[in-house]
Order: structure tokens, then C-alpha cells, then sequence
């Protein structure tokens, strides 16, 4: 793994995907022996139950070869593959930060990719952006059923903390620390934000009934 990541660093790209693609490949094959489970065609497609019996070091090692492969996926304009292999690292790990982070992100630019060539409004949701917000408020334990007046507090609070951190005359020990943290709290605004307005969508309200009917049902 640290060869693979030297050799991308290095600008290396196809040559470390090669080697991201054989660790992932040699875990299968060593998980189908002590399974004895059929190895998929695509590689890269892995699930929670393939890695049940592995132990943690494993699995975060196999997390860490598929985002850093999709890491290369995307310096060579791949952002497709990049997206399936994050979907990957997020089934093993759903609280990998890194796989969630990027993941959000990559779908986010594809939806406005998108609705630019579609010229699309962003009350017409895409699939990207729909799955966007799903991947990131189910990381970050946001519930999607909520009143409008929750997410408006959950974006009232992140704001207020980012000004906090901001003003703190600790902000470059705390960002040395904990880089994510300033990139976390701006992704998790800008996903309240697309989802406040997405709930006027018909097509999200219906969803949002469903859910709450059958959630009382099971009550």
C-alpha cells in the first residue's frame, strides 16, 4: 500500500492503480478461499458481508487501497469509476470520513455537471445530487424525516461554529490538527442547504410520506 501511494504521489497514475487494483484483487481472492464466495467480475465491487470475518487492520487497509484508487480515478478523469469504488469503501466502512467526503463531493460536481448541460433548476433534483445528500447526512447521523425548522437549526449551529473557529486564535492548531474539520462543517452546510430546498419537491415529499407511514405502521 505505501508503494502504491509513492508511486501516485509520484504522478505514477495507471502504474499505481495497477497496484491498488492487485491488493484489492489478492483480498478477494484470499476472502473467497475462507468463504468460499464466487469473486465478482468487477473487482473493485465489494460489500459489508464480503469483509465480515476479516479483521479491523484489514479492513482499513482495504478502505484506505479503494479510496486511494479512487483518488486516481479521478486525476485521470475517471469519475465514474472513482464513484463505484468510493460506494465500495463506504459498504465495508460507513464512517470512513475520507470515502464519505469525497464521495459527497464527487456526486455534487457531477450533478452540476449535469443540470449545466441539461440546464436543469436545482428544485428538479438529480439522481447525483439526491444521492449526494443521502451519503452525507446518513454519515454525519442527520435524519432525513425532520421538520424544516431542524435542518434550519442543524445549519444555524454549523454556521455559528465556523464563525467560532474561525475567531479562535487557535484556528491553525486546531486546522494542523484536524484539517477536515473547517471542509466538514462547510459540506455539511452546503448539503443542508440543497436538502431544505429539495424537500419541496413533490417527488421528495412523497418519499418523505411513505417513509413516515411506514415508520408508523411499524410502530
Amino acid at each position: 500500500l505505501q508503494i502504491a501511494e509513492a508511486t501516485l504521489r509520484l504522478g505514477n497514475v495507471e502504474e499505481a492503480l495497477a497496484m491498488y487494483r492487485e491488493l484489492v484483487a489478492r483480498f478477494q481472492h484470499s476472502q473467497s478461499h475462507i468463504s468460499n464466495r464466487q469473486i465478482g467480475p468487477n473487482v473493485w465491487e465489494i460489500s459489508r458481508a464480503d469483509v465480515e470475518d476479516c479483521s479491523y487492520r484489514h479492513r482499513h487497509l482495504l478502505v484506505q487501497a479503494l479510496v486511494n484508487a479512487a483518488l486516481a480515478f479521478v486525476i485521470i478523469q475517471r469519475h465514474g469509476d472513482a464513484i463505484e469504488v468510493l460506494k465500495s469503501a463506504i459498504a465495508i466502512d460507513p464512517k470512513c470520513h475520507q470515502a464519505a467526503f469525497n464521495l459527497t463531493v464527487l456526486l455534487l460536481n457531477q450533478s452540476r455537471s449535469r443540470r449545466k448541460d441539461e440546464q436543469k433548476y436545482e428544485s428538479s433534483p438529480s439522481v447525483e445530487r439526491a444521492a449526494a445528500v443521502t451519503y452525507w447526512m446518513k454519515y454525519r447521523d442527520i435524519e432525513l424525516d425532520k421538520a424544516t425548522d431542524y435542518y434550519d437549526g442543524e445549519l444555524k449551529q454549523r454556521k455559528d461554529r465556523m464563525i467560532r473557529l474561525s475567531q479562535s486564535s487557535m484556528h491553525k492548531k486546531l486546522y494542523q490538527s484536524s484539517p477536515s474539520l473547517p471542509q466538514t462543517l462547510t459540506l455539511d452546510c452546503a448539503i443542508l442547504k440543497i436538502w431544505i430546498k429539495m424537500r419541496d419537491n413533490k417527488a421528495i415529499e412523497h418519499g418523505l410520506a411513505t417513509l413516515r407511514n411506514g415508520n408508523a405502521r411499524r410502530a
